[in-house]
């Protein structure tokens, strides 16, 4: 059909890290920092993948294994349950949060009431109190784009500067703000 899919492209990346293993080395070289979202959806194919770009270097692992929807591409939530054993192990750091604040209070408490009698594995949460209207974002950051290389770096961290203040003085608290950077000295 001419078409890829997420397979070929796993199949493709293993190719190249096996058949170019400076290829991974240099493109790695590029990143300071590794963030990767829904871990409880990574398979060992992308864990292999995952492993030969972050290395040694430092990363942070976000995921739920009860939020896990990807069975059927190959996520195991052993693989979750081993990545967090991984970092214990190595003295990082492991955080669970135990309060959802992204769901409603009586789905939140329908659900720890049904699905600890499904699945005993279950962990139940708290039931915090959403922040914002469902259709109020959070936050917005837009950069200014402009030619000049200084100027535009000067807009960009003054954009971001305003729009961090502008969550401050609306209650949001510092350290709930997240900025996402490629680079660690760019946000530096």
């Amino acid at each position: 059909t001419g078409a890829i899919t997420i397979v070929d492209l796993e199949t493709l990346t293993i190719k190249v890290l096996k058949d170019y293993p400076d290829s991974a080395k240099s493109f790695a070289a590029e990143w300071d920092y590794w963030m990767v979202d829904e871990y409880q959806d990574t398979s060992p194919t992308q864990v292999f993948i995952l492993s030969h770009f972050i290395q040694n270097q430092p990363h942070f692992i976000v995921g739920d294994p009860q939020q896990s929807i990807y069975l059927f591409r190959g996520a195991r939530s052993e693989i979750f349950h081993n990545k967090i054993q991984s970092i214990q192990e190595s003295q990082g750091q492991f955080l669970r949060l135990e309060t959802n604040y992204r769901s409603r209070r009586e789905l939140v408490h329908f659900f720890n009431f049904l699905f600890p009698q499904i699945d005993s594995s279950f962990v139940t949460a708290l039931a915090g109190t959403l922040r914002t209207l469902v259709d109020e974002p959070a936050a917005q950051i837009t950069l200014l784009p402009t030619d000049e290389k200084d100027q535009k770096h000067s807009l960009e961290v003054m954009t971001v500067l305003a729009q961090i203040q502008g969550l401050i003085q609306k209650g949001i608290k510092p350290e709930e703000i997240p900025i996402l950077s490629r680079k660690h000295s760019l946000l530096e």
